[in-house]
Formats: C-alpha cells, structure tokens, sequence
C-alpha cells in the first residue's frame, strides 16, 4: 500500500470536493438542510445510494493508495470557531463491498496519510502556530477495517512528513543519480519533505555536484561532498532546482539503494562532519497494531556549523506499539 503525500492543512483543504471517483463507482457528499429536528447534514453516497451520514458539511478527498480498496476520507466542517474539523473515512472496495467509519479527529485538521503493516495511516494535525521541527502537533489513526483507533504517539509536522516519505518515494536509478544545481541562489536542505522544513544554514549552490537516492513530491532526498573540503551532507531539496543527469556518480557519494535511511553515507568521515546528518533519518513513530554553514567560500558552501541530527531509528512498522486508544 501507498500513501498521500503529506500535505499541510492549506493544501489538504483545496484537494476536497463535493465528489470522488473510485475504481469501483463515485462517492458524493449530499448537503441535507436543517428542519427542526436536526441541524444540517451530508449524506455520503455511493454510487448514489446513501452509504451513511454525518452532521454538518463534508468534503470529501480520495487518499492515493494502491490496495484492494479504495480510501475517501470525509472531512466535516463544524460551526464552532474553536473545533472546525470531524473526519470519517470510507472504504470502497474490492468489488462491492463498502463501509465507513464512526466520526474522529475532532478539532484537527487534514495532514496526511501513510501506510504501515499493509494498513491505511491517517494524519490528522492540531491547528494553530508550531514549530514544525519541535512541536509533536501530528495525530495518526489506523483504519482497521471496521473502526479508527489513534496511535499512542504524536509527530511533528517534520516528523510526520519524513515517516509517510518512507513509506512512499521512489528510489532513483544510479544511471540518472547525479545531478547539478541549477538556477541561482541558494538550495536549502531540509530534513522532511515540507517547504517548512529547511535548514536555514545547511544549502547548495548553482554548480554543486549531488547524488539523488529517492523522490517525493517536489522533492529529491539527496547526498552531497563538498569536493574540496571531503565532508558529505544530506537531506531533502526541491526536485526543480536539480538539472538533468551529470555523469556518473561522485566518488565517495552513496548510490541509491546503498545507504537506508538515517544511517550515514558510505565513505563519510564523521570527524570532518560533526553533527551534518547524512541523510534523513526516520523518526521514531508508532507502528499500526497487528489487529485484523552561512559560507562565504562557495567551494565550503555545503560545511555549515553543526546541525543537531535525529536520532536514527527503524523504519516505523518495526517499533512496537502496545495500546491504541479506539475513536
């Protein structure tokens, strides 16, 4: 199974819409006005039979996983200014089978999705400022077939981007690894795929050599030795910002498929390096439950002061998580 790219709040909310397409018939979202029983409603249908309802306007976004089923979470828009958001999920699929889930995450807003244990992960964020890197603002609900339950552990929205990345790029054949830098001006890495989370004294330049291990999105999870210097960083940088193949790979520069995340980059010496992650490092997040440098020499423009890195830690679906709490 894959995922949805994670995705801020702002974004989430200009995928959804009234209707979905899945492979296995449309999901709408009715509006049923108020009378004077009950306040205002959505019927969600599919393929025009009502499947259930929910109580207040629903969007709807259809989760971009490739499994048996198919995934439309249905996001409620609530009148109280202070819990603007309640979700359910519907699973469509295979043939014609259909269900959809109690309401949860109220108060929170859309961030993502991932997959763990060939189970669908919804992320679910508080709304209000964070720091995206050190704030754990990220809620995630595991879809169990018939019922949502909320992991234990809460991410940061760096966190949470980094974890469904993992579980969802491409890796990049060496053949087409090595890529320079074009444009002008500063390439900033960053150690989750989200424009808001860079590093504002770890970068590139036009004409430095990188070797790209995956893609996501907008963007290439990248190694990177700074030829003079010999010391290697690494991290996410725009994809747009990367011109075509440069030859075969940089010596002493991880190819994909060699180094797994969080761990440092084949021939880097730690010592020239102290604290620069050589690549990003997967967080340390619940596992889904068994149940059914600012240089002034651009040659050094890669050799920052020491950036604090993340602990490595396994991939997520091999951390154990003993409770969940069901929503």
């Amino acid at each position: 199974m894959a995922a949805l790219c994670a995705l801020p709040a702002i974004a989430w909310g200009q995928a959804e819409s009234a209707g979905v397409e899945t492979r296995f018939g449309p999901v709408a979202a009715q509006a049923v006005p108020a009378d004077g029983t009950r306040p205002g409603r959505s019927d969600i249908l599919l393929r025009g039979a009502t499947l259930g309802q929910v109580d207040g306007t629903a969007g709807l976004v259809k989760l971009s996983v490739h499994d048996e089923a198919d995934y439309v979470l249905v996001d409620v828009a609530l009148p109280d200014p202070q819990c603007r958001h309640r979700f359910a999920v519907v699973q469509v699929g295979p043939g014609d089978a259909a269900t959809m889930s109690q309401p949860f995450g109220d108060c929170l807003a859309g961030f993502g999705a991932r997959s763990a244990g060939g189970k669908l992960v919804i992320q679910l964020a508080q709304d209000g400022p964070a720091q995206p890197q050190r704030d754990p603002v990220v809620h995630e609900f595991v879809w169990m077939q018939d019922r949502v339950k909320e992991l234990t552990g809460v991410l940061t929205r760096c966190e949470a981007a980094q974890t469904t990345a993992a579980s969802r790029w491409t890796s990049v054949a060496p053949a087409q690894a090595v890529r320079t830098v074009g444009g002008t001006g500063r390439v900033h890495f960053h150690t989750a795929p989200l424009d808001e989370c860079r590093l504002p004294d770890l970068f590139v330049i036009q004409g430095d050599v990188l070797t790209v291990l995956h893609t996501y999105a907008d963007f290439a999870d990248v190694a990177y030795r700074n030829p003079r210097t010999g010391r290697e960083a690494g991290g996410w940088v725009r994809l747009d910002r990367l011109a075509g193949a440069a030859g075969a790979a940089v010596p002493g520069v991880a190819t994909p498929g060699v180094a797994a995340p969080g761990t440092a980059v084949p021939g880097a010496n730690a010592a020239a390096s102290p604290g620069v992650r050589a690549t990003p490092a997967v967080p340390a997040v619940p596992a889904v439950p068994a149940d059914p440098t600012d240089p002034t020499d651009p040659a050094d423009n890669a050799a920052p002061a020491a950036v604090p890195a993340p602990a490595a830690v396994p991939a997520p679906a091999a951390v154990s998580v003993p409770q969940t709490q069901d929503r």
